[in-house]
């Protein structure tokens, strides 16, 4: 059973790493400021399935508005201590807890779920540790930037929207009975 459901999670991880990559395209282009449109319609989709239009379309709206809020403060973060990684580090915490936020306010039914801390703890180590790979791209002098930037788009991407995605799985088994 346990594999089962592990199973399950492997064409979610793809969906979003896909995202993750549309975005990673996008880094360095005029569609910039739409990088979370991706990530917020396969979010919204998934694990907000049940809710009425006016709560996905806020859902989407919540978690693309994400994006530019971790990418400056991953800017910011940087420039003040002088250490890029760290700063996209933190933007990685910073998006984690975000979108988890944002999945407990429009998705009520996993409040019991979400709201505890261990699961935004969970949310902010996944987000962290994921945002590596986006550290590395944006190194200075870094030679493989695109390819870095793509993949750790689709990396984080991956692994935070399947986490939440668990979550909302886990909360509905657990109605189910």
């Amino acid at each position: 059973m346990r594999n089962r459901s592990l199973a399950a999670l492997v064409p979610v991880a793809v969906s979003f790493a896909v995202c993750g990559a549309l975005s990673g395209l996008a880094e360095n282009s005029d569609f910039f400021w739409w990088l979370g449109i991706p990530f917020a319609f396969l979010c919204a989709v998934l694990c907000l399935r049940k809710k009425s239009m006016g709560a996905r379309v806020a859902g989407v709206i919540g978690y693309a508005a994400i994006w530019p809020i971790a990418y400056f403060s991953a800017i910011r973060i940087g420039w003040l201590t002088g250490n890029d990684p760290l700063g996209i580090g933190v933007a990685g915490v910073i998006g984690a807890l975000s979108v988890t936020i944002v999945t407990l306010i429009e998705c009520s039914s996993l409040s019991e779920t979400l709201s505890e801390w261990k699961s935004l703890f969970t949310a902010s180590v996944i987000g962290g540790i994921a945002a590596v790979p986006l550290a590395l791209a944006f190194r200075p002098g870094s030679p493989d930037r695109k390819w870095l930037s793509l993949s750790g788009f689709a990396v984080w991407q991956a692994a935070v929207g399947t986490y939440l995605y668990f979550i909302y799985r886990k909360e509905r088994d657990k109605r189910r009975g």
